[in-house]
This record gives structure tokens, C-alpha cells and sequence, in this order.
């Protein structure tokens, strides 16, 4: 088994590293105190391969010594890894005073104290981990990209859904992207094609009959396209991008398929839903 386990200093990124973990689809465990480590990597023992948990000074009486031994013993065991997550001390105060938390080794001084502290209390793990990581200048999206290839994980797929849907039933409320479709020619007031949905042949033979469709579709799946990496730059897991026409059973629907078809890349996963035709 394989176990990450991530320490260093309040304020650094813990949280956001374990995420990233989580993100990958490991086993994720926050706030285990150092002694306890054995006993939960034992109990997962043949049902995963990689753990990550999160042990540090949020621990009673927390002794840096003890840490270590543990530590030592967990590698001669498993494949442990120790990543130390650092910040300077400025960035780590300015940290605190945006988000008003409590530091966990706050004394009634004060937070340049509570860090001073804490710097010192860890200075022998740090030199003792595997990887230390600076996340003075790292945003969330750009430590998890940074943790995620320093450990040798893939990020995981950006999850693309492409969903039609009618105006009269409102916008789907966790849309990213919103395309109004209604421009395009109206199969619905064709009588042979009222019944039919955008999945029939003939309703999208009668759409890319269209002169403005062909325009439109190349544009958009460019936009797309051009935009994808750029969210899986930011971190994001998710894109939601919404089809819209009059009914939600025609334009949309066969507009919403084509861009599938033609968005299909490596990394991301795509899945269509029609709203009104409750798929």
C-alpha cells in the first residue's frame, strides 16, 4: 500500500492538497493524529493501494520527535511518503487574516506568534520529509496540478455535459455555458416533423439544411474546444454547457448531439441529456 501522507504548516494548503487527492479518487483521511496512522492504514490494508492523510500539529500535545519515529515506522512497512507543505511566514499570516480562522497553536498573543511557533515546532520534520512544497505563489487549481504530477497521478478527466432544454422551462440553473438556438429554422412547424425530436434523421437533415447551422456548429465546437483546456488549467472538474431553443425536442436537442460528436477529446468525458424529453 501506498500511503501520502501530508503535513506542514497551518495555512499552507493541507486541505487543498487532500482534495486534489480526493479529486484523483485516492482514500482521503483529514486530521489523523500521527499514532493512529498504523491502525487505519491496517484496517484499509487489500481493499485500496493509495491512501493520503493529512496528520499534523491539530494534534494534542503534538511532539515533533514522536512524529518522526512514526513516520520512520510507517516506511519500513509500507511506501510512505511525506510531503511537508510550506508557505512564508507573511503569506501564511495574510492567509489567516482573510479567512479569520483560528490557529491551531494560537496562545491569546498573536498570529505572527501562533506561526513563529509553529515554524520552529516543525523545523525538524520538514527536513525530514520526502518533498517540501513552497505554495507561497500557488493558487488551489495550480497547487493541485503541481502535487498531482509531483506524485505521479492523473488529473482526472474534465466531466462535459451537454444538456438541451426548452426557454419555457427555464435555464438550467447550473449551466456554465448558455447557447440560444432559436435562430435556427423551426422543425416543429413542419407537420411531418412535430412528432419527431432532434434524434431522427429527418429533423436534423431539416436543421443542417439551415444556412445559418453549419456557421454556427463550426464556431461553437471551435470555442469549445478552445476553451476546455483552459478550464482544466483552472482545476475545473466540471462544464455544464446548456442548448437551448423554443421546445427543447428539436434544435437544441440535435445541436447539443452534434457538438458531442465533435468536441470528442482525450481527457474529458461527455455525457448528453435532454431535459424535455427526460432521458
Amino acid at each position: 500500500m501506498r500511503i501520502i501522507l501530508l503535513t506542514g504548516y497551518s495555512g499552507a494548503g493541507k486541505s487543498s492538497a487532500l482534495k486534489a487527492c480526493e479529486d484523483c479518487g485516492l482514500a482521503s483521511m483529514d486530521n489523523i493524529p500521527i499514532e493512529a496512522v498504523a491502525g487505519v492504514v491496517a484496517s484499509l490494508h487489500n481493499t485500496i493501494e493509495t491512501v493520503a492523510i493529512c496528520s499534523d500539529v491539530r494534534t494534542p500535545s503534538f511532539d515533533p520527535v514522536h512524529y518522526m519515529q512514526h513516520v520512520t515506522e510507517l516506511k519500513n512497512h509500507y511506501q510512505c511518503e511525506l510531503v511537508f507543505l510550506a508557505s512564508d511566514a507573511a503569506v501564511l499570516q495574510g492567509r489567516y487574516n482573510v479567512t479569520k480562522h483560528r490557529h491551531p497553536l494560537y496562545d491569546g498573543t498573536s498570529i505572527e506568534h501562533s506561526i513563529a511557533r509553529e515554524i520552529d515546532l516543525l523545523h525538524s520534520v520538514r527536513m525530514g520529509a520526502d518533498y517540501v512544497v513552497d505554495t507561497s505563489l500557488f493558487t488551489p487549481h495550480t497547487l493541485k496540478q503541481h502535487l498531482l504530477h509531483m506524485l505521479g497521478f492523473t488529473p482526472p478527466a474534465l466531466m462535459v455535459l451537454i444538456q438541451s432544454f426548452s426557454y419555457r422551462m427555464g435555464v438550467p440553473h447550473n449551466a456554465d455555458l448558455v447557447f440560444d438556438v432559436r435562430f435556427l429554422k423551426n422543425p416543429f412547424y413542419r407537420k411531418e416533423l412535430t412528432q419527431s425530436t432532434g434524434r431522427d434523421a429527418a429533423v436534423g437533415n431539416y436543421i443542417k439544411q439551415d444556412e445559418h447551422f453549419q456557421p454556427f456548429i463550426d464556431r461553437l465546437s471551435d470555442l469549445v474546444h478552445w476553451l476546455i483546456p483552459l478550464y482544466v488549467g483552472e482545476g475545473k472538474s466540471y462544464l455544464t454547457i446548456a442548448i437551448g431553443c423554443t421546445g427543447g425536442k428539436h434544435r437544441s436537442v440535435y445541436v447539443a448531439e452534434t457538438l458531442a460528436h465533435l468536441i470528442q477529446q482525450e481527457h474529458i468525458i461527455i455525457e448528453v441529456q435532454h431535459r424535455e424529453l427526460r432521458n
